[in-house]
């Protein structure tokens, strides 16, 4: 009895050590607040992308499907990302579910379905929000991580946020990084940006808060590479045997 006492206490003592840790979310009475420090962190890492004519990154990922009743299943992914900007990107990826590709030329958009040996073709525009936020609104789909490949990052995260936190300092693939909280009315969402001179992305994680169960969305970036992509990766050429279809658009 007294070792399992002394456990409880120990036990005890550590669980006040971690509520004490946490770092505190001010808010007002009328809701969440935003920090100026968290904004500007925010600010500066959508401003290092958007002055990038050229990169590329990769992506692992990890999302959540809540299946009845209620039970949360993970499901992997990863991605490869090359951007030139105003109008080109290539987005590989891979997941348990599907494998697709995503080609923008500046001039046609391709979804190529790897495993059915499928593609499909749309007009493009020579601008990849235009291309993105058009193919969003017809077809109901979106590029994975597009917030990221914006012409204008910071408008793409920041526009919808409430609240805004700067948690502190956090460890993410032996890289310094500001942790970041983010409050909107559909999500709550956190961003990891390295605190070193170059505030590049290294983590984001998104918690669908009005979804069934609030399935959550991780993705921890790596392979950074800012400098000239070659052309040629963003025009698709149809392996053999593949069949063009066509897209459908929703019903309104």
């Amino acid at each position: 009895m007294v070792a399992s006492s002394r456990r409880r206490t120990a036990i005890f003592a550590l669980l006040a050590v971690v509520a004490f840790a946490r770092p505190s979310l001010a808010a007002t009475t009328s809701g969440p607040t935003i920090e100026p420090g968290a904004q500007s962190i925010l600010q500066a890492a959508a401003a290092y992308l958007k002055e990038q004519p050229s990169f590329a990154f990769s992506a692992d990922i990890i999302h959540e499907d809540v299946q009845p009743p209620d039970i949360k299943v993970q499901f992997h992914a990863s991605a490869q990302y090359m951007i030139t900007r105003p109008g080109e990107l290539r987005v590989d990826y891979a997941s348990d579910r599907r494998q697709a590709s995503f080609y923008i030329d500046g001039k046609t958009f391709v979804l190529y379905d790897k495993a059915r040996n499928t593609y499909g073709v749309l007009q493009a525009q020579n601008d990849i929000d235009a291309t993105l936020n058009a193919i969003l609104d017809k077809y109901d789909f979106s590029v994975p991580l597009a917030d990221l490949v914006s012409n204008d990052p910071y408008k793409a995260l920041g526009s919808k946020v409430q609240g805004a936190y700067d948690l502190g300092v956090s460890i993410v693939g032996g890289f310094t990084t500001h942790h970041l909280l983010f409050i909107q009315k559909d999500i709550d969402w956190q961003l990891w940006v390295d605190a070193g001179s170059t505030p590049l992305i290294r983590e984001l994680e998104i918690t669908y808060k009005n979804l069934p169960g609030q399935p959550e969305y991780m993705a921890t970036l790596t392979d950074w590479k800012v400098a000239p992509v070659d052309a040629s990766v963003f025009t698709f050429t149809p392996p053999k045997g593949a069949v063009l279809i066509d897209f459908v658009a929703v019903q309104p």
